[in-house]
């Protein structure tokens, strides 16, 4: 599972052209943490991920994404 771990502040990358580094370039790019557990140990990872979320809020849903209703379905806009 990966869970949202924030954003970067600048991004660096290669010319495809002369191999050059380019930046830094100021962007606000997602980074991700990984958890992995042992097979049929989905619920620990369900619960570790879960517990991370909740305890830095990096997730920031997307503009276009509505709330949800108790049964986690897509509610009235």
């Amino acid at each position: 599972m990966t869970v949202p771990a924030g954003f970067t502040t600048v991004v660096y990358d290669i010319d495809p052209v002369t191999r050059e580094r380019l930046g830094p370039i100021p962007k606000a790019m997602p980074v991700g943490i990984d958890i992995l557990a042992l097979p049929f140990n989905e619920p620990t990872v369900f619960a570790i991920g879960a517990a991370y979320e909740e305890a830095t809020r990096h997730r920031m849903p997307p503009p276009d994404f509505g709330p949800l209703d108790s049964s986690g379905e897509p509610g009235a806009r």
